[in-house]
């Protein structure tokens, strides 16, 4: 699909719902040969992922947070409307994961960069005095330097892609799915983030606080507008519920997994980290 979107004339549009029918096609045929979709589609986001980003958005001068949003939206969504009978929301939360490790796996293991995509994962000094160029760590004071937010964005958009598939196509939001959508997202993503960079060995700590606080930002921007697309939802108080409730989760997982992986990773930080990004992503 993606290799024929020029010679086709396929418009976006037309591509990520294209797209979206093959994943629905994968759901449907593992429905009916009784195949474990859990595990099933944990290889699915980055396999998708890399036939699109970095080659096909430099053909097609596109950005890839677009891309990354499209096609992380366009799963959940499939998985929303599918004929699964099993616990659609702990499938959800599943790929969640398998979209945060598709996207990292794919910054780590790609050297091509396109717009809005900049591989490469390498560790940051604690210090944070170091610059690096692959991990657009730089900064003008020698005591102040920061992750460019370009290097992340890739991952706020498909976070904010599992919103807008979660929230917005759900025809009634109230506390209650609210509550159970943004436990599945926000805390299967950030234990997806810690267990892909702890399986990469060395100490990826400074790098993981980004990754936390663009999660945090994508998911809460995502969950805090469709909780807010109705004046019964303002009503009913959602927006700040939707909020308190990702920002909760985020935090939950990034935190947990790390004491179980025994990562080493400051607690604190994560705890700063997911706070701030649910916050950007509220405003």
């Amino acid at each position: 699909l993606a290799v024929n979107k020029v010679p086709l004339g396929l418009s976006d549009r037309s591509l990520i719902l294209a797209i979206k029918s093959v994943y629905s096609a994968f759901i449907q045929s593992a429905v009916n040969s009784n195949t474990d979709l859990t595990d099933a589609i944990k290889d699915v986001p980055f396999r998708s992922l890399q036939n699109i980003i970095p080659d096909r958005v430099l053909t097609w001068n596109q950005d890839a947070p677009k891309w990354s949003k499209l096609m992380a939206q366009a799963l959940v969504e499939a998985i929303s409307e599918s004929s699964y009978t099993g616990d659609k929301n702990a499938l959800i939360g599943t790929a969640s994961y398998a979209t945060v490790t598709g996207v990292l796996k794919l910054i780590n293991d790609s050297t091509t960069q396109a717009n809005g995509f900049y591989p490469g994962i390498e560790t940051i000094d604690s210090s944070r005095t170091a610059s690096s160029t692959t991990m657009k760590f730089d900064g003008s004071l020698a005591k102040f330097k920061n992750f460019d937010p370009a290097k992340t964005r890739i991952l706020e958009f498909a976070a904010k892609g599992l919103a807008d598939g979660a929230f917005l196509n759900n025809t009634t939001l109230d506390s209650t799915n609210i509550q159970a959508f943004s436990k599945e997202l926000g805390f299967n993503a950030t234990v997806g983030a810690m267990d892909y960079l702890h399986s990469l060995g060395d100490d990826h700590s400074q790098f993981a606080f980004e990754v936390s606080k663009s999660i945090a930002t994508g998911l809460s921007l995502g969950a805090v507008y469709a909780s807010g697309t109705r004046g019964s939802y303002i009503i009913d108080n959602l927006p700040p519920i939707a909020a308190e409730e990702i920002s909760r989760a985020v935090s939950e997982g990034a935190i947990q997994q790390s004491l179980i992986l025994g990562n080493g990773y400051s607690l604190n930080r994560l705890a700063e980290a997911t706070a701030f990004g649910s916050s950007m992503g509220t405003q």
